[in-house]
């Protein structure tokens, strides 16, 4: 009896293993997308009338508003 019990108990916590890593994946997913989120709200706002006559290659993703997550420098609060 002790051995089958030994033997559900690692049953149990290699299923207790995969849920962390299941929820860990889940939960960058979810911060990503709200990231995503809040960079396209901020790009929305975003006053481009200051750089539209300039044709800068850098400046021309902010035109457009594509600025992409991924090369976003700041990661964090922005703060006055």
């Amino acid at each position: 009896m002790i051995a089958a019990d030994s033997g559900e108990k690692a049953h149990l916590e290699v299923a207790l293993s995969a849920s962390k890593n299941i929820l860990n994946h889940v939960n960058r997913a979810v911060q990503e997308c709200e990231n995503r989120q809040k960079l396209a709200d901020l790009q929305r706002r975003l006053d481009t009338r200051p750089i539209e006559h300039l044709t800068d290659p850098v400046t021309a993703q902010y035109k457009v508003g594509t600025a992409c997550l991924d090369c976003s420098i700041h990661t964090g609060h922005f703060s006055k």
